[in-house]
């Protein structure tokens, strides 16, 4: 199941809010409060959230309950949890032993319904002349720097980046630190390029590399950072221990080469670096561009995240932090993997 139906994760919603195992009939009278549907829809609705691997049930007939067996899945209104203040929400605090046994236990992606779409898209970009197929990289290039340094706080406009990049003319007033952040994008972007075949089994020198390569110039430390970090919107904190970040590290590096689907790959990973933050700063950057070499390994259009909103995406990040849930980072991962494939030939 790629997406839910709004319908079925509201009863998500309702058997994660019952906090025990709860009957149908209790679903059906929680459900039919919101929508009209009959009861084999709802036991439609209910099984296929079994065969999605989302919830369990015990018993049978009239006395079926049902219950979570998913938690890295679990929908979450954002509007309701994010107007609870910071320091009022309750985070999950169990080992990241437990939490990274979950997500190496868990399919967070199943046989993608954008299957189609990638064997469209690889056909299309092989057919692509060479001069077009440079201009289209040079088009996400831009794209792909403005956003992801916008998420950053980056003033520079995408017009803006698009002349510091093909002209190297920079902008009056801005700080040549932005100009640089740019510009470090599209040097990481061309040593993906140029090492793609590493990318299909990730190691940490991979991870360290493309970090190394976005922070050089802005003053930011290099390798398994050796102080403790705090992110602005959350209570969450970090490991503060290198070799217990480096060693987390390695295990998030080794989930990801176990897992099969490219897409799922390069969604775990950067999930677990924005996580874990193991760098003194440029994190979710070196998240985003790991996953990019990951999706362009296996011949999957890359994301230029132009089509996120920069404060749904960090939430979506704090879901990660705070509850060990990845649906609404999902979401707005698959989106952007399909908006680029309808949207560029790279």
């Amino acid at each position: 199941m790629e997406n839910l139906t709004k319908r079925q994760e509201a009863i998500l919603k309702i058997i994660s809010g019952a906090n025990k195992p709860i009957l149908t009939s209790e679903i059906e009278n929680s459900i039919t409060k919101i929508y009209d549907m009959s009861r084999d829809t709802i036991v439609r609705d209910l099984n296929a959230l079994k065969e999605a691997g989302l919830i369990s049930s015990n018993n049978s007939g009239p006395s079926t309950t049902y219950y979570l067996t998913n938690t890295l899945l679990t929908p979450v209104d954002t509007n309701i949890y994010f107007s609870t203040a910071q320091d009022n929400r309750t985070l999950i605090n169990e080992p990241n032993s437990e939490f990274f046994d979950k997500i190496s236990r868990t399919e967070l992606i199943a046989n993608s319904r954008l299957n189609h779409k990638i064997t469209e898209y690889r056909k299309k970009v092989s057919d692509l002349p060479l001069d077009i197929h440079a201009r289209e990289l040079e088009r996400f290039v831009i794209d792909l720097a403005y956003k992801s340094s916008a998420i950053e706080g980056n003033t520079y406009s995408l017009l803006e980046t698009e002349q510091l990049i093909k002209n190297a003319k920079r902008v009056d007033g801005k700080t040549e630190m932005e100009a640089i952040m740019i510009l470090n994008h599209k040097t990481t972007f061309d040593i993906i390029m140029d090492n793609l075949v590493s990318f299909k089994q990730l190691n940490l020198s991979d991870i360290l590399n493309i970090h190394q390569s976005l922070v050089r110039g802005l003053d930011i430390d290099t390798g398994i950072r050796k102080h403790a970090v705090g992110i602005s919107g959350t209570n969450y904190k970090p490991l503060d221990n290198q070799f217990s970040l480096k060693e987390n590290l390695e295990r998030a590096i080794t989930i990801t080469n176990q897992k099969t689907n490219p897409i799922e790959k390069a969604l775990v990973i950067s999930g677990l670096i924005a996580y874990l933050q193991p760098f003194g700063d440029g994190n979710k950057r070196t998240a985003r561009m790991v996953a990019n070499a990951i999706l362009l390994a296996f011949s999957i259009a890359p994301i230029s995240y132009r089509n996120i909103d920069e404060i749904e995406y960090k939430k979506s990040i704090i879901l990660i932090d705070e509850q060990h849930d990845f649906y609404y980072y999902k979401n707005i991962f698959t989106e952007s993997i399909e908006f680029s494939l309808n949207n560029y030939q790279v």
